[in-house]
C-alpha cells in the first residue's frame, strides 16, 4: 500500500471523519463551536508537521493517521518517536495493510518508539495494532469536571497542613512525582530504561514551573514540633518533607482495604472512593463528572 503526506488540502477530510473527534470535541462542557475552532487549529498544526500519513483508493483516502514525532519526547530519550493520535479507515482489512506500510515508513524515518491513542470504541481497530505486535501499555480514563467552589489553602488539619508548593518547593514535588509515578506506559516498555522513565516524571514537573505554566502543585507539610523537626532532620538530613495529597490517600484507603492487592497508584483506585477521601483530608470539589476513556497501544 502506498502512503502519501497529507497536506492542508487534506484537512476537511480530516476534521469531517466521524472517528476524528479531539478532546474539545469530546468534552460536552465546550460549546461546539468553540471546540471545532481549536479542534481545527491543532490538526492544522500537527499536519503541517509532515508526519501524517494517507492512503487512497479510487481517488479518496480509505485510511489516514494524523501523527507527529515530538520533539520533547525524541530530545529526552534520544531517539525518535512518533504518535498517532487520530485514525480514520475505512475497513479493517484496509487498515491492517496501512499498518504494514506505516511500519516500514517509520523505519526510513529511523523511528524506535511509536505509540497509538485511541478511544475504547474503537477497540477493533485496537485488536488489528495488537495482531501487529503492539501491547496494551495504558488505559486511560478522563473526568472533565467544572470547578464550582475554590478549596482555600492552606487548609490546617492538627499535624498536617495542606498548602500549595512556592517556587522553592518545585524540586520537592519533582522528586515526589519521580517516586510516586511508576505505573505507566513508559515503566511498561522493556525498551525504556527505568531510570529514564523515573526522570521523565520529575522533567515534567520542572519544566512545566520553569515555562510557567498555570499549574497548582500541593503540598502536605507537616506542622511538627522543633524537637520532631531535629528528629527528622538528624534521620533524614532534612526537617523540610512533603508528600502529595493523592499518594497520602493512596496509602489511606490501602490501610483501610478500599483498594485491591497490587494498587501503586491513584488511578488504580476506585474513582468515587477516591475523590471522597480526598473531600476527606481536606480537598474537596464540587463538580460536574464527564469521563471518556482512551486505549494507548504501544
Amino acid at each position: 500500500m502506498d502512503l502519501e503526506i497529507l497536506t492542508e488540502s487534506d484537512l476537511e477530510t480530516v476534521l469531517t471523519s466521524d472517528s476524528v473527534k479531539t478532546v474539545w470535541q469530546r468534552d460536552p462542557l465546550i460549546k461546539k463551536e468553540t471546540a471545532n475552532t481549536a479542534a481545527r487549529k491543532y490538526i492544522d498544526k500537527v499536519i503541517g508537521q509532515g508526519m501524517s500519513l494517507g492512503s487512497r483508493e479510487k481517488d479518496s483516502l480509505s485510511c489516514l493517521a494524523v501523527g507527529s514525532i515530538p520533539q520533547w519526547d525524541t530530545d529526552f530519550f534520544g531517539f525518535k518517536s512518533y504518535a498517532l493520535r487520530y485514525l480514520h479507515y475505512n475497513s479493517l482489512e484496509v487498515l491492517s495493510r496501512f499498518i504494514d506500510s506505516l511500519e516500514n515508513w517509520l523505519a526510513e524515518q529511523k523511528v524506535r518508539y511509536s505509540y497509538v491513542k485511541l478511544p475504547a470504541e474503537m477497540m477493533p481497530a485496537i485488536r488489528v495494532f495488537e495482531k501487529h505486535g503492539f501491547s496494551m501499555a495504558d488505559l486511560r480514563v478522563t473526568f472533565n469536571r467544572r470547578i464550582q467552589d475554590e478549596v482555600e489553602f492552606p487548609t490546617d488539619h492538627g499535624d498536617l497542613v495542606f498548602d500549595i508548593a512556592e517556587d522553592d518547593e518545585i524540586e520537592e514535588v519533582a522528586e515526589i512525582s519521580r517516586l510516586v509515578s511508576k505505573a505507566d506506559r513508559f515503566h511498561a516498555d522493556p525498551n525504556i530504561p527505568v531510570e529514564l522513565a523515573d526522570e521523565l516524571y520529575y522533567r515534567w514537573v520542572v519544566n512545566g514551573a520553569k515555562a510557567g505554566k498555570d499549574v497548582a502543585y500541593k503540598l502536605i507539610k507537616s506542622s511538627a514540633t522543633p524537637e520532631e523537626n531535629l528528629r527528622l532532620y538528624k534521620q533524614f538530613g532534612t526537617a523540610k518533607i512533603g508528600v502529595a495529597l493523592p499518594a497520602i490517600v493512596v496509602v489511606k484507603m490501602c490501610a483501610a482495604g478500599e483498594a485491591e492487592r497490587g494498587v501503586i497508584a491513584p488511578e488504580c483506585l476506585d474513582a468515587k472512593k477516591f475523590l471522597k477521601t480526598m473531600a476527606d483530608e481536606g480537598a474537596p470539589v464540587q463538580f460536574e463528572e464527564i469521563c471518556s476513556k482512551e486505549v494507548s497501544v504501544c
